[in-house]
């Protein structure tokens, strides 16, 4: 993948410097073939692997030495000005030197830096404000070592790796590991519009900036909002294209790939191409949707159809482009799809992620709404009248709606966040159910909720729906689809891009009320209005379903797929993670009778024993 790596402050007379660095950005570009650069003194180190083979963003200034990996858009007049005559780099580490790490709040776009300040001992890593870049880091006694990907760090000997057993836990609760933290202990990632700072030796952590909720538009011009939306999804895709580069889409046949490959379409002046998955397994194949906007859009339209034989000899590579467990399946079509393009001979995707973070797409959300109008009834009718009625009714005489109520007044008299995870497979199996003891007395059962509480609590926002947003763009977003998507791209040899989360979309998605996204529990009711006339009805009205993979189904039926899961599965037993009892219990029987449901399980087990064995770790 194209990014960065490096290291500050590490003056080991010992260390073959050039060596180490090479090796660390070869690691970077060793999927897209990208183009390499080093720079090395006595004490850092900087490499960057770039798809372009025009000399990357680095400075060396004063003794001052840093890089910008990506083009951010620079708002500020005054670093606009010096970074025409100067160049991004030194533009923005002059900027740095007068103004401290508020200069990161000027900066719009994807992007990553790292600058080090020698005279004051001072280092800077930064990302941008969604997350769509990275940056890990590590600290030792002799500094701070960084990457845009884990994987690079294995080649620098101050680097140490111990697992960190609460991070397998997350993983198994999220099916990723949420940032800041990793799979290893000493290894952290920075968090969307986050920096880290790293003076003689202390660490500092700061947000620069977060989505703010709170500036929700009061008087509504419904055709004038319409009218600046419309704009800013052209301008959105307009920001993605580049001279000399053959750029399409993913197309799924949902609303947002659907309006991205119009809309590309339309700014290009030539038939948008299009690329879609298939799987030959009914309920979850959504071809004919992506055909219905292929022929509206007229597109230059491709789709191919994933088999259980793509999936397995997919598996091993998952555990190394990621570089820690990642249980999103979803990564395989994604594969499949960007590797379609390629071999169509495409340099970039356009990906439609981040319109229902933005806009209110998910079902959860409705389903959210429905639970919080059990809070409107006034506390005395629920706690005396309501709830002793229906509990005093012997449980054999509880009928079927009695019993759906019951459940009911229990989800909504839990308190939200928490309530959104009332269906965790963690939960509803239990803690001592799944796991061992000595591996649940090494971690925080509570840590997950935890993480949730910081961000909806936190959150810019007044309303549930916006406290809801805030969380699914970072916990959905920036830890789960844009890695998964970034990452199948990076192996697939493609570029990536997110028009719909160019910053000025963002920005106008916080400023719409929360009841204009999701309205009388109709989810994205702005977004689907100010496109009526433009995306098929169809489309308008399908139901979310994204590229799903029927793993459950297929290793039911594929000897193959099964015979590497059970493999899979089985080795981790001896890994005293997981009980054996609860392993046996979903191979032996609840697989076949709930393929779909139990198959996800299967799919999180399999894929942390793949990383376990690719990365040799004990």
């Amino acid at each position: 993948m194209s990014g960065l790596c490096g290291w500050f402050g590490v003056d080991d007379n010992e260390l073959d410097k050039n060596s180490i660095i090479q090796e660390m950005v070869s690691n970077l570009s060793q999927f897209d073939d990208s183009n390499t650069f080093t720079w090395v003194n006595n004490s850092s180190a900087i490499g960057v692997a770039n798809y372009s083979s025009e000399i990357p963003n680095m400075v060396e200034d004063a003794g001052d030495v840093g890089v910008v990996y990506g083009q951010p858009k620079i708002t500020n007049h005054e670093i606009r000005a010096d970074s025409k005559k100067y160049g991004i780099a030194k533009s923005l580490l002059m900027a740095y030197r007068r103004h401290g790490a508020d200069f990161l709040k000027y900066l719009n776009g994807p992007f990553s830096l790292a600058f080090a300040l020698n005279d004051k001992n001072l280092v800077l890593l930064a990302i941008d404000k969604i997350g769509i870049e990275s940056i890990y880091y590590t600290l030792s006694r002799k500094g701070i070592t960084f990457s845009s990907t884990i994987s690079p760090f294995n080649c620098h000997p101050h680097v140490t790796r111990e697992i960190n057993s609460q991070s397998i836990f997350d993983y198994m609760y999220f099916h990723v590991i949420p940032s800041p933290n990793t799979i290893y202990k000493n290894i952290e990632r920075i968090e969307p519009g986050s920096y880290v700072e790293y003076e003689s030796g202390i660490l500092k952590k700061s947000v620069y900036w977060q989505i703010d909720y709170t500036n929700e538009r009061g008087q509504i011009n419904s055709l004038e909002w319409k009218n600046e939306f419309l704009n800013l999804l052209h301008t959105g895709i307009k920001n993605e294209l580049e001279n000399g580069m053959s750029v399409g889409c993913f197309l799924s046949g949902g609303t947002d790939s659907s309006t991205v490959a119009g809309i590309l379409g339309d700014v290009t002046n030539e038939p948008a191409r299009t690329y879609s998955i298939g799987f030959d397994e009914k309920g979850y194949d959504e071809t004919g949707y992506a055909k219905i906007a292929a022929q509206h859009f007229q597109t230059n339209h491709h789709e191919y159809y994933v088999t259980p034989r793509d999936v397995v000899d997919l598996i091993p590579k998952l555990a190394h482009v990621y570089g820690q467990p990642f249980g999103n399946s979803s990564a395989i079509p994604s594969y499949y799809c960007a590797k379609l393009a390629k071999q169509d001979g495409i340099d970039k995707l356009l990906g439609g992620d981040g319109g229902d973070e933005l806009f209110g797409g998910n079902e959860r959300y409705v389903k959210e709404i429905i639970f919080s109008q059990y809070e409107k009834v006034p506390r005395k009718i629920r706690k005396h009248i309501i709830e002793p009625v229906l509990k005093n009714i012997p449980r054999g005489e509880r009928l079927f709606p009695i019993r759906k109520m019951l459940r009911y007044i229990e989800q909504s008299s839990i308190p939200m966040p928490d309530r959104m995870q009332s269906y965790n497979f963690i939960h509803r199996f239990g803690i001592n159910s799944i796991f061992m003891q000595d591996f649940v007395n090494d971690i925080e059962t509570a840590e997950p909720l935890s993480l949730l509480r910081n961000v909806y609590n936190n959150a810019h926002a007044q309303s549930m729906i916006h406290k809801m947003l805030a969380l699914d763009i970072k916990f959905t977003l920036a830890d789960n689809d844009i890695p998964k998507v970034s990452r199948m791209c990076e192996l697939a040899g493609v570029q990536i891009g997110y028009p719909l989360l160019d910053h000025e979309l963002v920005e106008f998605s916080s400023r719409l009320p929360a009841y204009l996204k999701v309205k009388r529990l109709k989810l994205r009711y702005f977004f689907k209005d100010a496109l009526k006339d433009y995306l098929p009805a169809e489309i308008i009205k399908k139901q979310k379903h994204g590229f799903g993979l029927p793993f459950g189904r297929w290793i039911v039926s594929d000897d193959n797929l099964r015979q590497l899961a059970l493999d899979s599965v089985n080795d981790l037993k001896k890994r005293d993670i997981f009980k054996s009892s609860f392993i046996d219990d979903i191979l032996d029987a609840k697989l076949t009778q709930h393929p779909d449901y139990y198959g996800t399980m299967v799919w999180l087990l399999m894929i942390l024993e793949q990383w376990y064995q690719y990365h040799g770790e004990s």
